[in-house]
């Protein structure tokens, strides 16, 4: 299975960081806790959740607060609530993504918002390349990955929000050329590799 390359969550985290509000923040799923570090850094007060114990543990010896669990099982309700909850390319891994997001609508402030990254499966450079690789067993690492349950385009991500009692309010999808390192802020769907949203309770 084709691994993804580190620099690319950096790169998601990088154009998700303009849309959370300063406050306190809540990271479900939070890897190795570089967003958190970089938040922390700038003064929030911040809260990871992350379901690998390994990477929780580690994230601990760095001087984090991030709890070891899945989000789908944890009652949320006593971290209490946040100007901001982050989802960084974590919502495709829920078997249930409607109760989750419905249950951190608790979490959020009245005023707060929603920030959430994922593969975009109607990317047009996926499209092409496995119309001509696909003889060969080439597949997007997005549709072949086993820990992804759940694929998103714009309007089934935006139909899932609004069904959870969330509205859109910001989008910084990201565009780029393949093997360039170059990205983009990209609202076009086709041209968009992640989607990047900003979502506020209704």
């Amino acid at each position: 299975m084709e691994k993804e390359k580190p620099i690319e969550l950096e790169v998601r985290q990088k154009f998700a960081l303009p849309r959370i509000k300063a406050g306190r923040v809540l990271d479900v799923g939070c890897s190795d806790g570089s967003l958190l570090l970089k938040l922390k850094s700038m003064g929030m007060e911040t809260v990871g959740i992350e379901i690998d114990p390994n990477l929780a543990r580690k994230c601990v010896e760095k001087g984090l607060n991030v709890l070891d669990g899945d989000v789908e099982k944890m009652d949320t309700a006593a971290l209490g609530a946040f100007d901001s909850i982050v989802m960084t390319d974590v919502i495709e891994h829920f078997t249930d993504p409607l109760s989750v997001l419905k249950k951190l609508s608790a979490n959020l402030k009245p005023d707060g918002v929603f920030v959430l990254t994922t593969p975009n499966v109607d990317w047009l450079f996926w499209h092409l390349a496995y119309a001509i690789l696909r003889p060969f067993g080439w597949k997007p690492h997005a549709w072949i990955n086993p820990e992804h349950k759940q694929f998103y385009n714009k309007r089934t991500l935006a139909k899932l929000l609004d069904d959870a009692g969330y509205r859109i309010v910001g989008d910084n999808s990201i565009g780029k050329i393949p093997k360039t390192g170059i990205h983009f802020k990209s609202p076009t769907g086709i041209l968009s590799c992640n989607i990047v949203v900003a979502a506020r309770k209704k």
